[in-house]
């Protein structure tokens, strides 16, 4: 009697995987057993082994006749009692990439207790392994992994993560494709992550210390996934864009400045925000809004988020910008202004979004400075 196959473990995904994370795990399986890279028998009957199981998992009506077979075996099966995540056949890296492809691989399947085992020591005393677990799983219900790739851009010595110093730090570029489950878009983004040889073995650095803000953000984005009323979302457009000057409403601006909050929790990539105001009344005010608004639309950049605050006030959320290039924005406008021969008086403040626990906090801070 033939064996039972399990796909999933062959195509080392979950079995709740979108076909997405299917085919792409058949590629990257593909390359790495195909005959001309590894020509081995064993390689052989595996690159066998995951055309079978794409073959299958890839047809809708096919998996979904497997899966009735493969949940009565999992079931029945002691080995698997309770079916929770995927083991993955993950080897003791060797490097400092295999240390981080080990853990994309782990978060990918929805392993999330290999890909916790891949951490530093620090990292793990500072987050549980369930607050990890609760982080990726509502990651997981807001975006799926669809793929990922490393790249090495530099060695650091003597270099400090957290409270420990380590002889060597890795650092990568990891290019990530996820899945909007929301709006069915797909999304890559590049991130830098760390990896360190801990004496013992690489492990791959975490970079946050607390996980609950991102992961109470991503529960509350995926309770909007409600079905939408046409209607609703016409009338919630018009609500995003302030008439006067063609910007982003308050409305608007807090909605895609969520985003940004996101990637900065979940990637720590740093931001700040500017806040401009301007002393124009009577006649002058309308021209002076215009003209102000055309600066702002053609003078920042396209992944800046820029909306009318007040009557007479602009919020600005200049994006992966520090402290030092926010001022260099700043001298930016101002010398366009100057140009135009604008003579009423512009107010500039700027704050760099760290150690705020929300946007509003921080809208309030730029707000009340002089």
């Amino acid at each position: 009697m033939e064996s039972f196959k399990d796909y999933y473990k062959t195509l080392q995904v979950h079995y709740d995987a979108a076909p997405e994370i299917i085919k792409s795990a058949y590629k990257r399986l593909m390359i790495m057993y195909h005959p001309d890279s590894l020509d081995t028998p064993g390689a052989k009957r595996r690159f066998h082994e995951i055309e079978e199981a794409f073959e299958v998992l890839s047809d809708a009506d096919k998996r979904a006749a497997y899966h009735k077979t493969w949940l009565a075996h999992v079931t029945n099966n002691n080995a698997y009692a309770e079916i929770e995540e995927l083991k993955l056949n993950i080897s003791e890296p060797r490097t400092s990439d295999e240390a981080l492809s080990n853990f994309y691989d782990a978060l990918m399947a929805k392993s999330y207790e290999q890909a916790y085992n891949c951490l530093t020591e620090y990292d793990k005393e500072n987050i549980s392994y369930s607050e990890f677990e609760e982080w990726r799983e509502a990651i997981s219900e807001c975006f799926e992994m669809v793929d990922y790739s490393v790249r090495f851009t530099r060695r650091i010595l003597n270099a400090k993560i957290g409270r420990i110093k380590y002889n060597e730090v890795f650092e990568f570029a990891i290019t990530v494709t996820d899945l909007d489950k929301i709006n069915g878009e797909r999304k890559t983004e590049t991130i830098k992550k760390y990896s360190v040889f801990d004496g013992v073995t690489h492990r791959v650095c975490l970079g946050i210390n607390s996980l609950r803000e991102s992961t109470m953000r991503y529960r509350f984005l995926a309770r909007q996934k409600a079905k939408y009323d046409p209607k609703a979302v016409y009338e919630h457009a018009i609500k995003r864009i302030d008439e006067a000057t063609g910007l982003l409403s308050i409305l608007g601006f807090e909605e895609e400045a969520s985003k940004e909050i996101a990637r900065y929790m979940r990637y720590n990539r740093p931001f700040s925000l500017m806040h401009i105001s301007f002393d124009a009344r009577g006649d002058k005010f309308v021209a002076a809004l215009a003209r102000l608004s055309d600066i702002l639309k053609t003078e920042l950049r396209i992944n800046d988020i820029t909306a009318r605050f007040d009557k007479n006030e602009f919020i600005v959320l200049l994006a992966e910008t520090r402290l030092d290039g926010a001022e260099f924005v700043k001298q930016k406008l101002l010398a366009r202004m100057e140009r135009e021969g604008i003579c009423y008086k512009i107010n500039m403040k700027l704050l760099p979004f760290e150690g705020y626990s929300c946007l509003d906090d921080a809208i309030s801070e730029i707000s009340k400075m002089k």
